[in-house]
């Protein structure tokens, strides 16, 4: 609604840049050319480590629970999270903030060192995060591209890999021969909720440190306060 002016922040007249927010973020992240913009928390993190000069609102476009997005062959041998040290991996990215999350709870509610698994990644090159942000695996992380490019959803059909991160994706909606890794990913969900407290978010929105800086209360506007158009 803001972006369409359906309402509008008081005292602020948006210019607004609306392409796919991939692209979108890594125009951010190679020449900061927005005061404002969709960031995925993974790139966020990276960019702050890095001295970026930026901070973020506690706005959050999508949540979920990430980590019950991982699908399995229905015939594999692979039974649950519990199993899955010396696996085979597939994810887009590693520095995903889908990644990111899905990661943080198999090591944390499931005991599974990420250094155990092999992990392939779809992304790669120019069209990945981690390229822009000059993004390298800790040495004892195994990390590779699927070959060719490959996409993930292929190769956990062809029991390239054990499990894959594509639960979201329409490619899976109809198949048949995959499976959630946990059984019932709705109570998953309830199970992290009720262990946490919170829904996991993946994306934000980066503000330039110049802009919360010098006109705080444009940023408390745009973040806080809006009215009817």
């Amino acid at each position: 609604p803001l972006f369409e002016e359906a309402v509008r922040a008081e005292g602020v007249d948006l210019d607004v840049t609306r392409p796919p927010s991939a692209e979108a973020m890594r125009r951010q992240l190679r020449a900061w050319e927005f005061d404002v913009c969709e960031m995925a928390f993974g790139a966020y993190l990276i960019a702050r480590s890095q001295g970026a000069d930026v901070t973020a609102l506690p706005v959050f476009p999508r949540r979920a629970f990430f980590h019950a997005q991982f699908m399995r062959r229905a015939d594999a041998s692979v039974g649950g999270p519990h199993e899955l040290a010396g696996k085979r991996i597939g994810v887009a990215e590693y520095v995903q903030s889908a990644t990111v999350w899905a990661r943080g709870v198999l090591e944390q509610d499931f005991g599974l060192d990420p250094r155990t698994v092999r992990w392939s990644v779809e992304r790669a090159g120019a069209d990945s995060t981690g390229e822009v942000l000059g993004f390298k695996p800790p040495a004892d992380i195994h990390v590779q591209q699927t070959p060719g490019g490959k996409r993930l959803v292929a190769m956990l059909a062809a029991a390239e890999l054990d499990v894959a991160l594509v639960g979201s994706s329409p490619q899976v909606q109809a198949r048949t021969d995959l499976r959630p890794l946990f059984a019932d990913p709705l109570a998953e969900g309830r199970r992290y909720y009720d262990a946490h407290g919170y829904v996991p978010a993946n994306h934000t929105y980066m503000v330039s440190g110049r802009l919360a800086r010098e006109h705080p209360e444009i940023v408390m506007r745009y973040f806080g306060r809006v009215i009817p158009a």
